[in-house]
């Protein structure tokens, strides 16, 4: 049994760094915080950050005539890579109750030591589930509905009796969660799940316009050049600090590596996420300003692949866009047009669309890009992912007829149901011919993705489509490696038939 834990703490140690040694904070007991840190960027749940009754007001002399939101899915059990880090954590945990116990090198207190004795991953969270949304994500898409459709009784009456397509329009991308949280959603709204939906192309550009789209894939979302700020911020000083003190908190003599820094980090969301009201004993490892750093990076990270740091990402959030303009576009005359399209149009999918939508609209659009300096000399910045892109995140775009001669359309946005003060609007109230003229130019360009696909020296046809382009393009190199390998075949040969030649004549 010794011999186990001798073993067992030169496989831990072996992963550790000398950097060094950081005092911990002795007073720091997460399981006596009665107002403990829960947020934690896209692993947020969405129970945590909404607006919930209180984000909606009526608005004077107006009544609203149709809603269209973005949504994306609730909380879902994790990835099968981040399950594998899960399930190494049980060898680490052996080791902190090793160094509290026997080594009296760690400074958790009792109960959260105590709390971390008892922890076992849960029985839940296997590779079967790592694409279902888990009972916390149906609970928070059901109670969400339910808000909606309280606060906006005009478009959906308790006596509603037709529910069909012409009334109210619910969308999804392709997969297990969408289809989970769009039900639990209806659920919710209209009091049942058995509405007619439309699951829309996989390769459906509202959805995936950014996996059509190479050059995003390696000058955005895979550009270390575009990154920088994110690894400066990983490899900064607030960074290096945190994992430091935790590592001095959990009883090791040096730095643990900044991966299994990570790994206990993204356990502790999870817990966090999939049941909130548990406490988690891999949160207790960090104190408060610990979890801010890693919120920020994980705001870096989602604001630079994502968010408006990229023009990329602005014009492959466009084609959602285009959907809620063209749906307000029909009911926008003096007549009862509005009375003749849906009351609500719903589109669930994943973050990354939905931020890409975002970032074209240009919600939460900072004045100035997001640094790794900014962690501590910025107090407020809008891009934070927590409070804009958790689980179960969404953008409602509600177009209201008001009574006013001048001005009679107006839309109020509302992010995950908080109004937002929209540049440009009084009051976050916005005037629609504002809005039509802001994105004109911006939809005029909507359908050109030439910049996925061209360099600066070949342009590709622009009558071919994207599938095609990528196709072509694919191929053309293929030819070209196979052309270059036959060439150095040949010339090898050649070489060697000369050399022969040679040798021959001198004979």
């Amino acid at each position: 049994m010794f011999q186990a834990k001798v073993l067992q703490l030169i496989l831990i140690t072996s992963v550790l760094s000398n950097s060094q040694h950081f005092s911990p904070e002795t007073d720091h007991c997460y399981a006596r915080n009665e107002n403990r840190y829960v947020k934690v960027g896209t692993k947020t749940a969405y129970h945590f950050i909404h607006g919930g009754e209180r984000g909606y007001k009526t608005i004077p002399k107006c009544k609203p005539v149709m809603i269209w939101m973005m949504i994306r899915h609730g909380t879902r059990y994790p990835v099968q890579s981040e399950i594998n880090q899960m399930k190494s954590l049980s060898m680490l945990q052996t080791q902190i109750i090793y160094n509290h116990e026997i080594l009296q090198s760690g400074h958790l207190c009792p109960e959260d030591l105590e709390n971390l004795k008892r922890w076992r991953l849960s029985e839940f969270i296997t590779y079967e589930n790592s694409e279902l949304v888990n009972d916390q994500g149906v609970k928070d898409m059901n109670e969400f509905g339910k808000r909606i459709g309280n606060n906006f009784p005009a478009l959906f009456p308790p006596s509603v009796t037709e529910i069909s397509e012409r009334i109210y329009k619910f969308r999804r991308a392709s997969g297990t969660r969408m289809i989970t949280s769009l039900k639990a959603f209806m659920g919710g709204l209209l009091g049942r799940d058995d509405i007619p939906e439309e699951q829309l192309e996989a390769n459906s550009r509202l959805w995936t316009g950014y996996s059509q789209c190479p050059r995003w894939e390696t000058e955005v979302a895979n550009n270390p050049e575009h990154l920088t700020e994110i690894t400066k911020f990983s490899n900064g000083s607030e960074y290096r600090n945190m994992i430091s003190s935790v590592s001095a908190r959990l009883g090791f003599p040096h730095d643990i590596n900044k991966r299994i820094i990570y790994h206990m980090w993204t356990m502790c969301s999870y817990d966090m996420a999939l049941n909130v009201t548990k406490l988690s004993p891999w949160c207790a490892v960090f104190t408060d300003e610990e979890m801010r750093v890693f919120e920020y990076r994980d705001t870096l990270v989602d604001y630079y692949k994502r968010g408006n740091a990229h023009e990329y990402n602005v014009r492959l959030g466009c084609p959602p866009l285009r959907d809620m303009v063209d749906s307000f576009r029909k009911i926008e005359g003096n007549d009862d047009s509005y009375s003749m399209e849906p009351r609500g149009v719903f589109n669930v999918g994943r973050s990354r669309s939905y931020h890409l939508f975002m970032a074209a609209l240009g919600i939460a659009n900072d004045s100035s890009p997001l640094l790794a300096s900014d962690f501590k000399l910025r107090k407020k910045y809008l891009w934070n992912t927590t409070e804009i892109g958790s689980f179960g995140a969404n953008i409602a775009a509600v177009f209201y007829k008001c009574n006013d001669s001048a001005s009679p359309n107006k839309v109020k946005f509302y992010q995950t149901e908080k109004p937002v003060d929209y540049p440009g609007c009084v009051d976050g109230l916005c005037d629609w011919e504002y809005l039509k003229s802001k994105f004109r130019k911006q939809l005029l360009e909507c359908d050109n993705v030439d910049f996925c696909y061209k360099t600066s020296t070949e342009p590709s046809p622009v009558n071919l489509l994207p599938v095609a382009k990528f196709v072509l393009i694919s191929s053309v190199l293929v030819l070209i490696i196979f052309r270059k390998r036959h060439m150095v075949r040949m010339s090898k040969k050649f070489l060697v038939s000369c050399n022969r030649c040679r040798n021959t004549s001198l004979i």
